[in-house]
């Protein structure tokens, strides 16, 4: 059985709970944000010592990311608002879940552990860039839904990790990292299959609020003429001759100053003769 046929399964399952839902009035929206505090309690819980009871709560957890979106389509409430909300919450509810089991192998204190522990938070950053690869492909334009690896899978084995023991909890946390990685250089390869043979990006065109080239060298030259003081009315713009004469002004007065001929100093009266 495919994917596609499990998910059919999990929704004719469900179904009885979203008529129930839909029947007494309850918003999708409310359904998501529960399902986000039940994720923030699992992951208090595992960190705190006890993974068997984090993998009960996350299974009712799941259970509420599974009917919210059920819901809206069933009371036609659908949005994209809550289509954002959903995936927003998603990413939260896999670091704080993730974030759990990363405490649980840091509380036990050992030097293994710890190891453990780093590969939690591997196996979270490559569950977070896979789902960042698809929502960045999807924002060019493109539909990215590959990956043998998505966010129902991660859960399956995060569930068995939790129920069956440390050394099943391990070897989850091995499996997560492998297979997170390896879902985000599928999507990788498939966005460039999808661009090869485009050109290079061209750039992007300046904005309206910042107006064409022309506009922005028309206003750099506005604010140059407001800096500079404008020639007034009557003065006349030099010539190149004067500007030539002007230039050797200074020369021909410092020599004058020098042969005597130009007195910047003139001598002070000296006082009248004294009769006798």
């Amino acid at each position: 059985m495919d994917k596609a046929a499990w998910q059919e399964r999990a929704r004719s399952l469900l179904s009885p709970i979203v008529s129930l839902l839909a029947r007494a009035g309850v918003a999708p929206a409310a359904v998501t944000l529960s399902g986000l505090g039940i994720h923030v309690l699992c992951g208090i819980v595992i960190g705190a010592g006890h993974p068997a009871a984090g993998g009960i709560l996350l299974l009712v957890a799941a259970a509420c990311d599974a009917l919210d979106g059920a819901l809206a389509r069933r009371t036609g409430r659908t949005s994209r608002f809550g289509a954002f909300l959903d995936s927003t919450v998603d990413r939260i509810d896999e670091t704080v879940v993730l974030a759990g089991i990363a405490a649980y192998f840091l509380g036990r204190g050992t030097t293994v552990d710890a190891v453990w522990a780093v590969a939690v938070l591997i196996a979270l950053a490559g569950s977070l860039i896979t789902s960042y690869t698809r929502a960045r492909a999807e924002g060019l334009g493109l539909e990215c839904k590959v990956g043998i690896f998505e966010r129902p899978e991660r859960i399956v084995v995060t569930l068995a990790g939790l129920f069956f023991g440390y050394w099943m909890l391990v070897l989850a946390t091995l499996v997560l990292v492998a297979l997170s990685w390896y879902t985000v250089w599928q999507r990788v390869q498939h966005v460039r299959r999808l661009l090869q043979g485009e050109g290079p990006v061209p750039l992007p065109a300046v904005s309206a609020a910042a107006g064409t080239s022309d506009d922005v060298s028309r206003r750099l030259a506005e604010l140059e003429a407001s800096i500079l003081p404008e020639p007034g009315p009557d003065v006349a713009p030099a010539s190149p001759e004067a500007t030539s004469a002007a230039s050797d002004a200074p020369d021909s007065a410092a020599g004058d100053a020098t042969d005597g001929s130009l007195d910047l100093h003139p001598p002070s009266e000296s006082p009248p003769p004294r009769e006798p």
